[in-house]
C-alpha cells in the first residue's frame, strides 16, 4: 500500500474517533508522522503529548549506553521511562553536602517502577557502607517526600525539590570515607515501569513485564509515550482502545514472546529511554527487539 493511502486511513480512523489530524496524501512531510512496518500513524494532534523531541540523535545520545555508566549532573536530560530490567547511573535532582557527608535525590524513571536492587556507589555494595541509607520511591502518584528535606510543611517541602509525584528515585545519605567523597558514582538495577499485561480482550493486570507486545501497547497508550489512547482529560480511555487497537493481535505477539527457546522467553524488552530522541527511534528499538511492526487492517492496530 502506497505511504499517502496509509496516511488518508489513519486519518479516516482518526476523524472517526473524534480526533483531528490534518493528513495531505499531496505533503506526508507536513505533518509528524511515523511510517514503521507498514503503518504510518499521523499525530499532529498529538504532538503535546509526546514528550520527546524529534532529533535523530538515537540512542547514541543516551548516557547509559556510552560505555561505563555515570551518574548524571543534567537539568537538561529528559525523566526517562525504564521498560523491563536495565542498570543505570540516574540523574541527581537535589543534593547537600556537608563536611563529612551528603545527601543525594536521584531520579531514575518516570514510575510507576517494580523495585530497584543491587544499588552501589562506586562499585562498592551499598550494605556495606558503614551509615549509608537510600530510601526507594518507586514513582507512585501518593508518595510522600525523603524526611531530610527540610521545610515545616509538604508545601515548603515542595519548594524545595518539587513533589516528585510519579519519579522513580532513591533518596540517599552516605558518609564520606577514604573510598567515597561527596561526588560519587552510583549505579542500580532498575526493575522498571509497571504496565498493562492483557489476559483477554477486555482482561488486564497492570503489572511488571519484558514482553515486547505489551512494552509497545503501553508506548502507544500512555501519556509519556504517544498518548494515543488518551482522551481529553489525559486518561486512558477504554473506548478509544477498542476503537484503535486489535487486543487479540498483541495477545498473540505476546504468547509468541513468551514462548520458551531453551529455557527461556523467545524474546524480551530491556531498554531505558533516557535521551532526547524521535519516536520513531523508540518505536524501532522495540520493533528490533521481536522482529515485530504494526499493521493497519480492518479498521484497527495490529501487532
Amino acid at each position: 500500500m502506497a505511504i499517502f493511502t496509509v496516511f488518508s486511513a489513519i486519518g479516516s480512523w482518526f476523524a472517526r474517533a473524534g480526533i483531528s489530524a490534518a493528513i495531505s496524501s499531496a505533503s506526508a512531510s507536513a505533518v509528524t508522522s511515523f511510517v514503521f512496518g507498514g503503518i504510518a500513524t499521523a499525530a499532529s494532534a498529538l504532538a503535546a503529548k509526546i514528550a520527546l523531541s524529534f532529533s535523530n540523535k538515537g540512542v547514541a545520545a543516551s548516557p547509559t549506553y556510552q560505555g561505563i555508566k555515570y551518574t548524571q549532573l543534567n537539568s537538561n536530560l529528559p525523566l526517562p521511562i525504564v521498560y523491563g530490567t536495565v542498570q543505570s547511573a540516574g540523574n541527581i535532582l537535589w543534593q547537600k553536602n556537608e563536611d563529612d557527608y551528603s545527601q543525594k535525590i536521584i531520579a531514575f524513571s518516570e514510575g510507576e517502577i517494580t523495585g530497584f536492587s543491587d544499588i552501589k556507589i562506586n562499585d562498592i555494595e551499598l550494605s556495606s557502607i558503614q551509615g549509608a541509607t537510600a530510601l526507594q520511591f518507586y514513582g507512585t502518584e501518593s508518595q510522600s517526600l525523603p524526611d531530610f528535606i527540610k521545610g515545616n510543611s509538604y508545601l515548603e517541602k515542595v519548594a524545595e525539590v518539587g513533589s516528585l509525584k510519579n519519579v522513580a528515585y532513591l533518596a540517599l545519605t552516605v558518609f564520606n570515607n577514604e573510598k567515597i567523597g561527596s561526588s560519587y558514582n552510583l549505579t542500580t538495577v532498575v526493575q522498571g515501569k509497571k504496565i498493562r499485561v492483557y489476559s483477554s480482550t477486555n482482561t488486564y493486570t497492570v503489572k511488571y513485564s519484558e514482553n515486547p507486545a505489551w512494552v509497545l501497547f503501553d508506548f502507544l497508550t500512555s501519556y509519556n509515550g504517544l498518548g494515543l489512547a488518551l482522551n481529553d482529560n489525559s486518561e486512558i480511555d477504554e473506548t478509544l482502545i477498542a476503537k484503535l487497537f486489535d487486543i487479540n493481535s498483541f495477545l498473540e505477539a505476546a504468547s509468541y514472546c513468551d514462548e520458551l527457546v531453551a529455557g527461556s522467553p523467545r524474546f524480551t524488552f530491556n531498554m531505558i529511554f533516557d535521551a532526547q530522541t524521535s519516536a520513531r527511534t523508540l518505536l524501532d528499538e522495540i520493533y528490533r527487539s521481536c522482529r515485530g511492526g504494526l499493521f493497519f487492517k480492518n479498521g484497527l492496530l495490529q501487532f
